[in-house]
């Protein structure tokens, strides 16, 4: 009789770990499941971020570029250096620190970010490097991130970019009709 009992305590106790550890591989593969949700809704969320907030600053570097009365890229990026370029790079240094921290999906992040980055990088990349000589770390994450992102090959048409830019912030006004 001692021995069935034994016997039965033995059994709900293997019985009782193997439903612990079930539950603790379901809940492990939902938290998963939830982390990946999670950088997902992130990725999404930075990204109208950027279409949202950073508008304005957009429209601002895009007119500055394109119409600073500079020709040649090189002055083009003084024109930029009065715009707020630098929050716009803030956005991507930001950015760069969670892709390397794997906080973000990153194939979501650079489907919909890695053209912004490529176009800002090229034409404020000079205006970077003179802040860095001051502050080192300055826009650290931002050059990995470019580097980790870009694909070799032609570069982007700068003036294109930025019409591009601007089209986005400031859309065409409505139709008003003939005017007579």
């Amino acid at each position: 009789m001692a021995k069935d009992r034994s016997a039965a305590a033995l059994l709900i106790a293997a019985a009782a770990l193997a439903v612990s550890v079930g539950g603790i591989a379901l809940g492990a593969a939902a938290l998963r499941q939830l982390r990946q949700e999670t950088r997902i809704d992130l990725s999404m969320s930075l990204q109208r971020q950027f279409d949202s907030d950073y508008k304005q600053d957009r429209a601002d570097c895009a007119r500055a570029f394109l119409y600073s009365g500079q020709t040649g890229k090189k002055k083009k990026q003084k024109g930029l250096s009065q715009a707020p370029y630098g929050e716009i790079m803030d956005f991507f240094d930001s950015l760069g620190y969670l892709v390397q921290r794997g906080a973000v999906d990153e194939e979501v992040v650079k489907y919909y970010l890695a053209y912004e980055l490529d176009g800002y990088f090229e034409a404020t990349q000079g205006l970077m490097r003179q802040e860095q000589r001051k502050d080192p770390r300055r826009f650290k994450n931002a050059f990995a991130l470019y580097q980790r992102w870009h694909q070799e090959g032609p570069r982007q048409d700068l003036n294109a970019f930025f019409e591009d830019e601007l089209d986005f912030a400031e859309p065409p006004p409505p139709d008003e009709g003939p005017r007579t």
